[in-house]
């Protein structure tokens, strides 16, 4: 039984979660508080304010975003716009030796078109494949052509590169999307062709020679110049940084060369809100990479083919910036190990600020912070006279117990005694001083002598109680 209720005991102090806490406050206060704690305190304060101030500074300003890159895939990449604001681009041949760029029809001759493959299922589960094509009008380049980033290419030789030119119907609705394989694929396509003369307009120069046409378009280099960007997540405005960009590639002459840029869609998204999720999204093109196939067939009546078309993969960017509930969580993580550290060097403090206050209280030691010397001496004198009152009341009060103890001492003696030997000695018999001998009670002979101070009345009462 006792064990059953000693386990009952120790599962109750252990479960009841509704025990009501004890508190022992000390003068009406739960803590024992001092001056330097109340410092403490304060710079304890000031350092949770300047946190804050420090934390939220990024809060207010957009700064330092938690960025995630992340990559995603799609069978049927969505279709982009291809505008000089979004993606410009130029081409053009470069010389063998010197790398100079030249245009020059009695040796080359480009053609730039939008194709489109759409592949429609018919009833009967077979796919029937329709290709179309819009062609693209070019021109010389100019910085018009490369939009916002028109000065970064002005170094080049625009004059001598083909863009697409901007004042045609298609150049609007100048679009790509999917993949081969998809239902719609579509793409700019570009064809350097050698100079043929049986395709030459009437009237125009003839072509160069063939061992002219060789050791142009067999020895020199194809040329591209591009838009691309990169992705800053810390500019909360403008996370984009443009920039120009090139790729360049021998020519295969007689043989045939097809090279691919792959463009992919940039996708930002942005958490801008302060209390909850606030989002924006941002999508943008950008360049992935480059893709070259070489056949070694001859007499192709091609150079080479340049393709713009969409990668499978899109890039994500995830940021979000820092909220009030961030501010508070990293403030109140940095001040609670200042607290900590603060509560550390006090402790030993607090400690006997809290036992003299202890102490002074319970033998009630006053002392006014704040009065004045007047003050101390005139408490001080008054002690003092308290002191010797309270001293003399001690003194007179010992010596009449003592008398009452001696004379109770002499009574018990005369009543009890009945030797013929008892004789009291005064000054009336003419004896030099005044003693009493005492046989009964006393081994020996011993005698009161009262011209000499009484002793203790503690001793006294000790020894006439031995005796008895």
């Amino acid at each position: 039984m006792f064990l059953y209720t000693a386990t009952v005991d120790l599962l109750v102090n252990r479960v009841d979660i509704f025990g009501k806490p004890v508190t022992l406050n000390f003068n009406g206060k739960s803590k024992s508080k001092s001056f330097i704690g109340a410092c403490f305190s304060g710079l304890a304060l000031a350092f949770f304010i300047w946190a804050f101030f420090i934390f939220s500074m990024d809060m207010f300003k957009k700064r330092n975003p938690k960025t995630i890159t992340s990559q995603s895939f799609h069978e049927n990449p969505a279709a982009m716009t291809i505008s000089p604001d979004t993606f410009a681009f130029g081409f053009g041949l470069q010389e063998p030796e010197t790398s100079f760029h030249y245009i020059d029809e009695t040796i080359y001759t480009v053609e730039v078109s939008l194709n489109a493959l759409t592949r429609e299922i018919q009833a009967d589960g077979t796919v029937n494949e329709v290709w179309s094509g819009i062609p693209l009008e070019t021109e010389t380049c100019t910085i018009k052509h490369f939009g916002k980033l028109g000065e970064k290419f002005a170094t080049i030789e625009l004059d001598k590169l083909y863009c697409l030119k901007i004042d045609q119907p298609a150049i609007n609705t100048l679009t790509i999307e999917g993949v081969f394989e998809s239902p719609v694929f579509q793409y700019i396509s570009t064809t350097v062709k050698a100079c043929d003369n049986s395709t030459r307009p009437v009237g125009s120069s003839p072509c160069v020679s063939p061992d002219t046409l060789k050791y142009y378009l067999g020895g020199g280099y194809f040329a591209t110049y591009f838009t691309n960007l990169a992705i800053d997540p810390k500019n909360y405005n403008d996370p984009t940084i443009d920039y120009r960009d090139s790729y360049y590639t021998s020519l295969p002459y007689p043989y045939y060369k097809e090279l691919a840029l792959w463009l992919t869609h940039l996708e930002v998204k942005s958490d801008v809100g302060w209390l909850t999720e606030e989002v924006e999204y941002q999508d943008f093109i950008t360049f992935e990479k480059t893709v070259e196939n070489l056949n070694f067939r001859q007499d192709m009546g091609s150079v080479m083919t340049f393709v713009v078309r969409v990668d499978k993969i899109k890039t994500h960017y995830e940021r979000s910036y820092t909220k009030i509930s961030d501010v508070f969580a990293e403030v109140n993580g940095l001040g609670a190990a200042v607290i900590v550290a603060m509560a550390f060097i006090l402790q030993p403090y607090s400690n006997i600020k809290f036992n003299e206050s202890l102490i002074n209280e319970l033998f009630d030691i006053k002392s006014p912070p704040h009065s004045d010397k007047k003050d101390k001496k005139t408490k001080e004198q008054k002690n003092k006279k308290q002191a010797n009152s309270t001293q003399k009341r001690n003194s007179k009060s010992n010596n009449n117990l003592h008398k009452e103890i001696v004379k109770k001492h002499l009574e018990i003696d005369i009543a009890e005694s009945s030797s013929p030997n008892f004789v009291i000695n005064s000054p009336s018999d003419g004896l030099s001083g005044s003693k009493i001998p005492f046989n009964p009670l006393f081994k020996d002979s011993q005698l009161i002598d009262f011209t000499h101070p009484v002793a203790q009345p503690a001793e006294r009462k000790e020894m006439i109680l031995s005796r008895v």
